[in-house]
């Protein structure tokens, strides 16, 4: 069962409570009032295996943000629901996803974290893992 709650400081600490009182995840996306824009475009695959992914994107030349870290997002493309995706996080513009199945298509988003909070996601881009080695049929 998902339960949405906005978080402010009134609440934070009952949340926090009842996170340790049970046994729930917790998945926070977090918006500012700060307009950060989306300054990530053209993911691109440098390699892949049966399961990972290495992946890296270009980058706006907008000198008056400093990056501070990128957010990748993906998900199994025949499963995609945002409590399927994975998050992962980068210093560098590039990141190796791992432990993904085999013969499975991705798809990837990525947003950048400023001082101003997170930006929004890059348009999607979707990529397969390798098929089994082994197995003749999958080539």
């Amino acid at each position: 069962m998902t339960q949405f709650h906005q978080i402010n400081d009134k609440n934070l600490e009952d949340i926090i409570q009842l996170l340790k009182s049970s046994s729930c995840s917790l998945s926070v996306n977090i918006t500012t009032s700060h307009n950060v824009p989306s300054l990530v475009s053209l993911i691109r695959k440098s390699d892949s295996t049966e399961s990972s992914l290495t992946l890296h994107w270009s980058v706006s030349a907008q000198l008056h943000y400093t990056i501070l870290q990128y957010q990748v997002r993906y998900c199994e493309k025949e499963r995609r629901s945002e409590d399927q995706c994975h998050y992962t996080e980068s210093n560098k513009n590039q990141a190796v996803l791992t432990d993904l199945r085999r013969a499975t298509q991705y798809e990837v988003q990525v947003r950048v974290r400023t001082m101003g909070g997170y930006g929004s996601f890059s348009p999607a881009a979707f990529f397969r893992t390798l098929p089994d080695s082994h197995d003749p049929s999958q080539l």
